[in-house]
């Protein structure tokens, strides 16, 4: 370049450390009448300014970066994961994560799948369930206090829980058992739909008659006469007589339970008693299912949810 004063230079746009600056002392006339002129290595300046260089880099201590490039399109400069130097890292998109590079931003979004989530809460005591294929979706809170969260037609929603429903019946009078296992004229309906415990107190007496070790037993269940069905598990032996002595009637009586049962209903249902004596070589001169003061044949169910 051409001498030039101080005052008139302007700023490299590009230089090397190896480069030097040649500088016409007009005050130092030691060698010269007109001046002296001295040259610096541009690396001394930059020392003279602060910043030392190694092999021509400026280091991370004295303000500079430690690199000797510029890393690749769109890396961004960081610490290093060991720490004591800077390194160009890379984004790198997870699942479900894109990774926009622009002219002065980075844009990261979620695509959905589980990558993020965008929150649909508006309100105190929202809660965030999945929706149409998992698409998160707002359940506003019960309106209702006491309410309490469960599934109706296979979503999620805020219900009354259901109440301890109990009905009871007692048999009104004495029904005689035969052979064919039928309603003993006892029954008691659930009103709503629901799981319900079934329980039975049934009173039997039983008289057989016939040669020696000859015997006879009434059974009883729980049937489901609105969907014709036996109440699964219901079935009960109530009593059992074995004929000790040819000719001589062994008469016994007893109470005996059948259940606790569970059974689910998905609406109004009667649920009835039934029962049914069954003989083996003997004779049978009474086979009956009484109630009365002496000792009630009755039926309890309870909703337990």
């Amino acid at each position: 370049m051409a001498d030039e004063p101080i005052s008139a230079l302007t700023l490299l746009t590009s230089y090397s450390t190896a480069d030097e600056v040649e500088i016409l002392d007009v005050s130092d006339t030691t060698f010269a009448s007109t001046g002296t002129n001295k040259r610096i290595p541009f690396s001394t300046l930059l020392t003279m300014a602060g910043v030392a260089t190694a092999a021509g880099v400026a280091t991370v201590a004295e303000g500079g970066t430690g690199l000797t490039a510029v890393g690749s399109a769109d890396q961004l400069l960081g610490v290093a994961h060991t720490g004591g130097a800077l390194e160009y890292k890379t984004l790198t998109a997870g699942s479900n994560i894109t990774i926009t590079p622009a002219a002065g931003s980075i844009t990261i979004a979620s695509t959905g799948g589980g990558g993020g989530t965008t929150n649909p809460m508006t309100t105190a005591g929202d809660i965030i369930v999945g929706g149409s294929s998992g698409t998160p979706t707002r359940l506003a809170i019960g309106g209702t206090a006491g309410e309490v969260l469960t599934v109706v037609s296979g979503a999620p929603a805020w219900q009354t829980p259901p109440s301890a429903t109990v009905v009871n019946a007692i048999l009104a009078s004495q029904y005689t058992c035969t052979a064919t296992m039928a309603n003993a004229g006892l029954s008691v309906v659930l009103p709503t739909a629901g799981t319900y415990v079934l329980m039975a107190n049934v009173r039997t007496s039983l008289t057989v008659n016939n040669s020696t070790y000859a015997s006879a037993w009434i059974s009883g269940q729980f049937y489901d006469s609105t969907n014709s069905v036996v109440v699964p598990n219901s079935l009960s032996l109530l009593i059992y007589v074995q004929n000790q002595v040819t000719g001589v009637a062994d008469a016994q009586q007893t109470c005996a339970p059948i259940g606790p049962v569970i059974y689910t209903v998905t609406g109004s249902t009667t649920i009835q008693l039934q029962g049914k004596y069954t003989n083996s070589g003997s004779t049978i001169t009474a086979a009956n299912i009484p109630s009365d003061s002496n000792g009630y044949t009755s039926m309890t169910a309870k909703r337990i949810y």
